[in-house]
């Protein structure tokens, strides 16, 4: 329900695309594995503090 607040269902689909993309370009510009980046995300949303996630990078 809350997330019904935040996105209509087009942003959402092209959010999960846009992350997907992301973590594509990640593992080829890192050389990272799938749970190194699942890690990375882990760590980020535990530190964020009401950060928005650019502010890490």
């Amino acid at each position: 329900m809350l997330e019904s607040l935040f996105f209509k269902n087009k942003d959402k689909d092209l959010i999960i695309k846009s992350l997907n993309n992301y973590m594509e370009q990640l593992k080829l510009h890192f050389d990272l594995s799938e749970e190194e980046i699942d890690l990375i995300i882990k760590i980020v949303s535990k530190k964020r503090n009401n950060k928005k996630w650019w502010q890490f990078w």
